[in-house]
């Protein structure tokens, strides 16, 4: 027994010295840190305009049909770019895509900064911009992820995923507390006005991180690739992202419970909770950005969690994903009956934890048993699986609401998700994808 409790604390010895190896490479390679700051301003802009856009859409129409419309143009271009992105990311670099869609995105944010300026925007000109910015960023999506792998060792990237996934929470904390603070009470205003100065600031902003973020992009050197696809026609490239889905079941199987699920629940929840505080809590823009903050510091804890908790909890990729959802379904029908927004706080904090860490199981997993020179179209597959519906949802819970209350609706959401998670546990095989054992052999495979 003796010798059983010394071997036992050998080996967890040993996976800390190793991990603090790792990380001490990570720390260690400039790329990968240039990368992560030119990922932290750009990330820091996006969360200020994703907080903003949906306020704006309510206070100047104040209608919920609005609010779906516009997030639903948001992810519309995301829908239909998303499988052609991956391609055009595999046969021009990474890099030169996502400099490209940076560059298109900060034209955007001084764009609208103009139009808040001479006090010209309206539905019309507002859905025009956020369908662009939609479409710049189905490929920036895909783009990043395979940069990643190009820059860190294979054995790396769950840790470099983690590491990202956390300055990803930690914008998504500053994000919102930043725009709370410069739309200030004038967005509450009794007569129901936008400060148009604190959207000015805020998109302005926005601006120049896309443009020092791609400055800091450029100057990372990454090793050209030498492929096939370069010289392939595209769509045949496409062709053969989907063939790999069709040879690896285990990916395509939960890529399509994905699909479905995450799809909608993000559409409910981007589209839900801005009225959930405006309409059920009763508060203003503030309390919105705190609620998101308490999100992302949930977040922030579980993507830190991965590595500890991983050696401990022996749980296959699928099990995970379904145990999250489960618990995310029970979260929404503990949401609908809250009666204040310290209440939401709390639980959004713990539905951030579990969402941070079966992200970056998740994410690490699909780049670890994926060919180099078919990730940027896997990966874009797999995007177009987690927001591939978020338009129909996004305008769906838009409808919806015009004709029944908030509460309800978060629900009705979260015992439908229940029930399916709870299903997919006890008669899927889902249960069984990603298995430890597995994720092991992937990640010396492609080390």
């Amino acid at each position: 027994m003796e010798k059983q409790s010394q071997g036992a604390s050998d080996s967890f010895a040993r996976v800390a010295i190793e991990e603090n190896q790792v990380n001490v490479r990570l720390v260690n390679n400039s790329r990968f840190r240039s990368l992560c700051v030119g990922s932290f301003i750009s990330m820091l802009g996006d969360q200020l305009t994703l907080v903003t856009l949906p306020w704006l859409a309510l206070f100047l129409f104040n209608e919920p049909w609005v609010l779906g419309a516009v997030l639903g143009a948001l992810a519309v271009p995301m829908t239909v770019f998303l499988l052609v992105s991956g391609a055009v990311v595999d046969r021009f670099s990474p890099k030169s895509v996502l400099l490209i869609s940076k560059a298109i995105n900060a034209a955007l944010m001084f764009l609208l900064v103009g139009l808040l300026m001479v006090d010209q925007l309206n539905f019309w000109s507002l859905i025009s911009i956020v369908l662009v910015l939609g479409t710049s960023s189905a490929f920036a999506i895909p783009a990043g992820s395979a940069l990643l792998p190009e820059l860190v060792n294979s054995s790396q990237l769950p840790a470099a995923n983690g590491f990202g996934m956390m300055l990803r929470s930690i914008t998504n904390i500053i994000g919102p507390l930043l725009a709370a603070v410069l739309l200030g009470i004038e967005l509450n205003s009794s007569e129901g006005e936008v400060s148009h100065q604190g959207l000015i600031w805020i998109f302005s902003i926005d601006g120049l991180t896309f443009v020092v973020s791609a400055i800091i992009l450029a100057v990372i050197k990454v090793e050209p690739r030498r492929s096939s696809s370069r010289v392939n026609k595209l769509l045949s490239n496409v062709i053969a992202g989907f063939g790999y889905f069709k040879q690896n079941k285990e990916l395509l199987k939960i890529t399509l419970y994905l699909a479905v699920v995450t799809s909608f629940l993000g559409g409910f929840m981007q589209v839900g909770m801005p009225l959930m505080v405006q309409q059920h809590w009763q508060e203003g823009s503030q309390s919105y950005g705190y609620l998101l903050a308490f999100f992302a510091f949930g977040n922030v804890l579980g993507s830190m969690l991965v590595s500890k908790l991983r050696q401990i909890i022996k749980l296959s990729v699928g099990a995970s994903v379904l145990l999250t959802d489960l618990f995310v379904g029970i979260a929404l029908i503990g949401l609908s009956q809250s009666t204040s927004v310290l209440q939401g706080q709390c639980i959004l904090f713990i539905m951030g934890v579990f969402a941070g860490y079966v992200q970056v199981i998740f994410m690490s997993w699909v780049q670890m048993s994926t060919q180099r020179e078919l990730l940027g179209r896997v990966m874009g597959i797999v995007t177009f699986a987690l927001i591939g519906l978020l338009p129909l949802s996004a305008m769906l819970s838009g409808f919806i609401l015009q004709s029944i209350a908030i509460d309800l609706f978060f629900l009705i959401a979260g015992a439908a998700l229940s029930i399916v998670a709870l299903s997919a546990l006890l008669f899927s095989s889902i249960v069984k994808i990603g298995s430890v054992n597995k994720l092991s052999v992937a990640s010396e495979l492609t080390s």
